[in-house]
């Protein structure tokens, strides 16, 4: 196929550092005057309380003018027992100078502190981490943008340039196999009904996309497949024993592939082998994983037995192979926030451990508050409701790639899948800041 020279994208129109000052003065303009009313209240109390025990004969010796408020028993704080008020200009604007100049120390200082710990603002378990500086974040952020099988199916290169132009992507990823296991791209080899989706002409389309100087990659959802598992049960994760041969399904409704099958890892290293041969310039691999829940019954894995290694192990050796088999191709491995830290349980799924350092030259961490369930946790911080903080979860995200990279001695590129919608811009500057050069939108 021929390509053209890729274009870069326009740096983020929004400012880091102004959308941070604004929430800051914002913020301490709030506690300002709430500090105001709380001191003024204490002031007129402890007046008060001088004033009930102060003796009736005694009178302060004081400079007076005319006397106001005579009526009153509780005047106010520079007023004496007479009524008369204290005059002192000079003392009174050298104490309005010096609460200005403490006012602007403050200003300044909370601006700053916010702009360097943004990630932590309304987090429920807020933790100290290191300073970042601006000059740190990269100018601008590569955007790849998926496209959806519908408009693929469409067939037009001129709306799929439109929609990249449109989040200012310079890579197109195109479903090469989705979520539920369809094929959209003739590779010579089905399962079951996963050439009911096939679209012909695909391979034109995306020739036509890179001729336009778009760069190209090839999503593939790997284990979880729910066309393939049952249409070829004895490759899939199977039920109890007692259930032998029967297909397992999450709570999702979602069926998997056995990751121990050596049928299901054929079947999908051919895909990417395929798409490497096809001349995609990446190919993203996700759900390379065990499933996160039993369902209505426990999972049973046929193989697991001969399997000497562990379930890490044996996911990374799959990313492995699928990196030899996608020859010039580049890959990129998509990894939710439990799979970040060097430290991840080697118990838990999806990973049983940490995938980085895996053999993937691209660690794309999931972003996408629209995926995220209710108080989740990344790294030392918790996350009440995730949507309600776009910006602050993606940065969160992003500290968490790149630290648990630099800790785990890793030399993965760092990269964010974030939402589209509304908050994309938002999203894509919360990258920059963290340092992360690419974004995946979907």
């Amino acid at each position: 196929m021929k390509r053209r020279k890729t274009t870069e994208a326009e740096p983020a129109p929004e400012s880091i550092s102004q959308w941070r000052r604004r929430f800051a003065l914002d913020r301490r303009r709030e506690d300002r005057e709430k500090g105001k009313t709380a001191a003024l209240q204490r002031k007129q109390e402890t007046f008060r309380r001088k004033v009930r025990e102060a003796d009736d004969k005694k009178a302060p010796v004081t400079t007076r003018t005319k006397g106001y408020y005579p009526f009153l028993r509780e005047y106010p704080e520079n007023a004496d027992e007479t009524g008369c008020r204290e005059i002192n200009v000079k003392k009174k604007r050298t104490a309005l100078k010096v609460i200005a100049l403490v006012l602007l120390a403050v200003i300044a200082f909370s601006a700053g502190y916010i702009l360097t710990r943004g990630s932590l603002l309304n987090s429920r378990e807020p933790v100290e981490i290191p300073g970042r500086e601006e000059t740190e974040a990269p100018a601008e952020v590569s955007v790849w943008r998926h496209v959806s099988a519908d408009l693929l199916a469409d067939g037009d290169p001129d709306a799929i340039a439109a929609f990249l132009d449109e989040a200012g992507a310079t890579t197109a990823v195109f479903p090469f196999k989705d979520e539920n296991g369809y094929v959209y791209f003739d590779v010579g080899e089905y399962h079951g009904m996963s050439a009911d989706r096939l679209l012909p002409y695909a391979w034109d389309v995306v020739e036509r996309v890179q001729e336009k100087g778009y760069k190209t990659a090839a999503y593939i959802c790997c284990f979880q497949d729910t066309v393939c598992a049952w249409s070829e049960p004895y490759i899939a994760v199977n039920r109890a024993a007692s259930e032998d041969g029967a297909v397992w399904s999450d709570n999702a409704g979602k069926s998997w592939l056995n990751p121990y099958s050596e049928g299901a890892r054929s079947y999908l290293l051919r895909l990417v082998e395929k798409a490497g041969e096809a001349g995609f310039d990446y190919i993203v691999l996700d759900q390379v994983a065990f499933p996160t829940d039993v369902g209505v019954s426990q999972p049973t894995y046929p193989g697991e037995a001969d399997f000497t290694g562990t379930r890490n192990a044996l996911l990374r050796s799959f990313v492995a192979d699928a990196v030899a088999r996608a020859g010039t191709a580049k890959t990129a491995l998509a990894v939710k926030t439990a799979g970040l830290a060097p430290d991840a349980p080697d118990n838990a799924p999806p990973y049983y451990g940490h995938m980085l350092g895996s053999a993937a030259g691209t660690l794309l961490a999931d972003a996408r508050v629209s995926v995220q369930p209710k108080n989740v946790t990344v790294g030392n911080e918790t996350f009440l409701s995730p949507d309600s903080l776009p910006f602050v979860f993606v940065l969160a995200v992003g500290d968490e790639l790149k630290s648990g990279l630099e800790r785990a001695g890793a030399a993965n590129r760092p990269a964010l899948w974030v939402d589209a919608g509304k908050d994309l811009s938002e999203a894509l500057d919360a990258a920059r800041l963290s340092g992360v050069g690419t974004a995946v939108v979907r």
